[in-house]
């Protein structure tokens, strides 16, 4: 259950359209002042088929034999039909060693909270700065552009702290459907493999299914007949008593 919200005490105009009022005290500023950019790198095919540290790419993840950062840092999607569709994650943060190709951008905050970015960041709607139709494509100029509200670097920490004890709950329940829906794939899998391959036995089954063309009775009449009949040998078994 959600708390209670204070709203703040004083507003103010940021001057950016679609952002509207902000807190007075809180700071409206270019992305381009408040992170770091970095440039991800292509990999090769060779690299794919190594195996060593992770390598994030757009979607995906796979092993490389070497890392070029050992940090933790916010990585946000350049290009790919998921810039409109929000199928997935589009700024994820990363941490400890790892590769990132050329499909995403790479920043680091200058001051303040990484995760407050990333969820910052990760709500934005990118789409008046996404540019190509047939392969959309978010610019590093485009993206150091977007200007965001920053509040004070103690103010972000509580934030978080508050979103992160007001959504832990939803996280656990993701991750505990995340696990059913593996169960229920790997299930599938095998149920289908058992049938092909003649390990498992399903004539009995197929012996009861409808023939082609035939329509199967039903449902409320095949629970309607079975209730008269019910009620007929309840009659008879009434009567045969009476008769005794």
């Amino acid at each position: 259950m959600i708390g209670k919200l204070k709203p703040y005490p004083a507003m103010k105009g940021s001057g950016v359209p679609w952002l509207g009022e902000v807190p007075a005290h809180w700071g409206v500023e270019p992305i381009a002042r408040v992170g770091q950019l970095f440039k991800g790198r292509g990999g090769s095919k060779e690299d794919e088929e190594q195996v060593g540290v992770p390598c994030v790419r757009y979607g995906d993840l796979y092993k490389v034999d070497s890392f070029r950062f050992d940090d933790k840092l916010l990585l946000i999607a350049e290009d790919g039909a998921n810039l409109n569709l929000r199928n997935l994650p589009l700024a994820i943060v990363a941490r400890g060693k790892f590769w990132v190709n050329n499909h995403a951008h790479i920043l680091k905050p200058k001051r303040g909270n990484l995760e407050y970015l990333a969820a910052l960041m990760e709500a934005l709607d990118y789409r008046p700065w996404i540019s190509g139709a047939a392969q959309p494509k978010l610019t590093q100029d485009r993206l150091m552009s977007i200007t965001i509200a920053v509040p004070p670097m103690a103010e972000q920490d509580r934030i978080m702290k508050w979103l992160d004890g007001e959504t832990a709950s939803f996280g656990v329940a993701i991750q505990r459907a995340h696990r059913e829906l593996d169960f229920l794939r790997e299930y599938r899998t095998r149920l289908i493999a058992d049938v092909v391959t003649g390990k498992l036995d399903v004539r009995e089954v197929a012996a009861g299914l409808p023939e082609e063309g035939e329509e199967p009775e039903p449902l409320e009449e095949a629970v309607t007949n079975t209730d008269e009949e019910g009620a007929g040998n309840d009659d008879d078994e009434v009567g045969e008593e009476a008769s005794a």
